[in-house]
């Protein structure tokens, strides 16, 4: 038998017993949305086992990377069946595809999982972000952290800070893998500004508390992207006890971060945000109409009934 021969049938064996690796919470497969029948035949296969399935890939285990001293953990030839239900318009079939990658430890599934956590549908995001952190954790994996880290900006600042919700609903399950990393690279100040504020957005949609501290500096950067992507990071994790760096803030020359400021105080809530809104309802601070309407708005939708006089 060929070595091709040989890939192939390994990769048979791996489809028809890939309940191992499938998430519990695998969303059901739409019978409408197939429209290759061999391919929905196997999918079906997989979604019936893993409902048999006692475990998961993903329910207590540790990494699946390195578990397996002396074996080929190479698919070959087999990433071109991968890729193409990567390329599924079904997010089922993408699912699988991530469940996939998830199982070999190289860095061509590490990529491919990379590139996962921007598909446009969440749940297959989100089971990007976990086979990666389940390869990740690994402490013989660390080197791999650094690249990992590089390629989310890199896709980043290729989307010109949006990547999509679908991305920012999966990073967090990365928090502590890249955060320590990031929030390292934010104070960097010989990285370029590009690259900081992708970091800086990150850190935010990670929701990586740790950073409040740098970010708050960062809002005061001479780059006035930097400074609103900071701002945006800090209004993420929703720190009450920034509100003093919010009100602060509504002095910034960048009106981007004004808007942010006041968004930040109306969401934050608490005496010290009202007061603050109040500064600005009744300009007692330097401020343009749009920001006092935009914090008008917000005290008229405050808890406890609120009069201001104007």
């Amino acid at each position: 038998m060929t070595l091709k021969c040989r890939k192939r049938r390994a990769l048979t064996a791996f489809l028809v017993f890939m309940p191992s690796m499938i998430l519990a919470e695998s969303p059901p497969l739409p019978a409408a949305t197939a429209s290759n029948p061999a391919l929905f035949s196997s999918l079906k296969r997989a979604e019936t086992l893993s409902q048999q399935a006692e475990s998961s890939l993903w329910r207590g285990h540790a990494s699946p990377v390195f578990r397996y001293p002396g074996e080929d953990t190479s698919l070959g030839d087999g990433f071109a069946v991968l890729d193409a239900m990567m390329r599924s318009a079904d997010p089922a079939a993408r699912m699988r595809a991530v469940e996939g990658y998830a199982r070999f430890a190289s860095r061509e599934a590490l990529s491919r999982l990379a590139d996962a956590l921007f598909d446009p549908d969440p749940q297959v995001g989100s089971a990007a972000a976990q086979g990666l952190r389940l390869q990740l954790t690994s402490p013989d994996a660390s080197d791999q952290r650094p690249w990992l880290r590089d390629r989310i900006l890199d896709r980043v600042i290729a989307s010109d800070g949006a990547p999509g919700t679908p991305f920012a609903q999966s990073i967090p399950e990365l928090r502590e893998i890249l955060g320590p990393d990031m929030m390292s690279l934010l104070q960097d100040a010989t990285q370029g500004m590009a690259r900081r504020r992708a970091t800086a957005l990150c850190l935010g949609w990670m929701r990586y508390e740790e950073a409040v501290d740098v970010l708050a500096e960062a809002v005061w950067a001479d780059d006035t992207a930097l400074a609103a992507a900071s701002a945006d990071a800090l209004y993420r994790l929703g720190d009450l006890g920034f509100v003093p760096v919010w009100r602060n803030l509504l002095q910034h020359s960048d009106r981007a971060v004004r808007v942010i400021a006041v968004e930040a105080l109306a969401g934050l809530g608490g005496p010290q945000a009202f007061d603050a809104l109040c500064a600005v309802a009744l300009w007692e601070v330097a401020i343009d109409r749009d920001l006092q309407e935009r914090a008008v708005a917000a005290l008229a939708q405050w808890p406890a009934p609120v009069s201001v006089p104007l």
